[in-house]
């Protein structure tokens, strides 16, 4: 089975990222170098990623583990490999500024395979669900984080961390 997993406010603590680097109100796409400059001094921004992170990727890598993220390209590679995660991944997909539904829609070798895409965007999971019918959308909804927990949308199986969304994966 393929997992497509998002990367910010899923995997990792955004929210707190930006908090304590001093970028909360700073949009990374559009000032990618405030952003590489606060990643520069960071230090080590393992400490963001959630706790369950790490084992969820090593209990599931028997399945193809696909990271998929939004966001300035280089921004978004740079801080993925200072997380200490990418080696967990068959692959990557960095979107930029395109909805993820919309690049996974051309990858039309895979299409039809059982594949499960996890995030915490709503926009993000419609757009998956409308361009890639064939996989199935589960919102990640945190209680750690407020990106996005004023949306009370019930259109997606939502999961609050991921050992339910492991528990979620032995029902496909």
């Amino acid at each position: 089975m393929r997992i497509f997993i998002d990367f910010d406010w899923t995997l990792f603590n955004t929210e707190m990222f930006k908090k304590e680097t001093g970028i909360e109100r700073v949009s990374c796409i559009d000032n990618p170098q405030i952003c590489f400059n606060a990643l520069s001094t960071a230090g080590d921004i393992g400490k963001f990623l959630f706790a369950d992170t790490i084992d969820f990727l090593k209990s599931h890598a028997h399945h193809t583990l696909i990271l998929i993220t939004f966001g300035h390209k280089e921004y978004q590679k740079t801080k993925i490999q200072r997380s200490g995660i990418l080696h967990l991944f068959e692959s990557t997909i960095f979107t930029d500024d395109k909805l993820k539904g919309d690049v996974v829609k051309r990858d039309t070798k895979h299409a039809g395979e059982k594949a499960i895409f996890l995030d915490d965007d709503i926009i993000q999971l419609t757009n998956m669900r409308e361009s890639c019918p064939y996989i199935t959308s589960v919102r990640m909804r945190r209680k750690e984080v407020n990106f996005g927990s004023d949306i009370t949308q019930n259109d997606f199986p939502e999961v609050s961390n991921l050992n339910e969304f492991a528990k979620l994966l032995q029902t496909f």
